[in-house]
């Protein structure tokens, strides 16, 4: 494996996310994309028509500052891995996330996700990670709440690491 991707979709898991996807492109000596991907602009069918161009920039701006935090908690988490690296921000316009993650997706050799979080906007989550192992056509590594909290090798028993580094030698 050359390239890995991975998703960061909120800020509050980026960093852990990072650090366990530094793990693994360490181990395979992989480049890593960090890729967040804006989600498209909603406004609610209750919002007046004249507030729509308002709404929409507004939430521009703030997926903007969300954009802008996750990738800087990308840059910390992976400063001193010694892994090379890269970082990517896409707009969805109009496609789905899952259909961006697959774009970016099919040029790397492993994707990895966070698990949805359940606190947070979890129907989209879901789908997002069960689309891209479905169809990305690249295999899928799904990062464990648990996981993020130990680092990957916390949470993989021997026998994967050893599978690993047979893979990587």
């Amino acid at each position: 494996m050359k390239t890995i991707l991975v998703v960061l979709d909120t800020e509050a898991r980026a960093k852990a996310v990072t650090q366990a996807a530094a793990t693994v492109a360490k181990a395979l000596a992989a480049h890593l994309i960090g890729l967040h991907v804006m989600p498209n602009a909603f406004v609610p069918s209750l919002a007046p028509v004249e507030a729509t161009g308002e709404l929409i920039e507004a939430q521009r701006q703030a997926n903007e500052a969300a954009a802008k935090r996750i990738a800087d908690a990308f840059s910390a988490a992976i400063a001193g891995q010694g892994v090379a690296f890269e970082w990517r921000k896409a707009e969805a316009n109009f496609e789905t996330t899952a259909s961006v993650v697959m774009r970016h997706g099919r040029e790397t050799d492993l994707l990895i996700l966070s698990q949805p979080d359940s606190a947070t906007n979890l129907i989209d989550g879901i789908a997002l990670v069960e689309e891209v192992m479905l169809a990305a056509g690249r295999p899928v590594l799904v990062i464990r709440e648990k996981m993020e909290r130990q680092g990957v090798r916390g949470g993989m028993h021997e026998k994967e690491e050893a599978e690993i580094k047979d893979e990587k030698g």
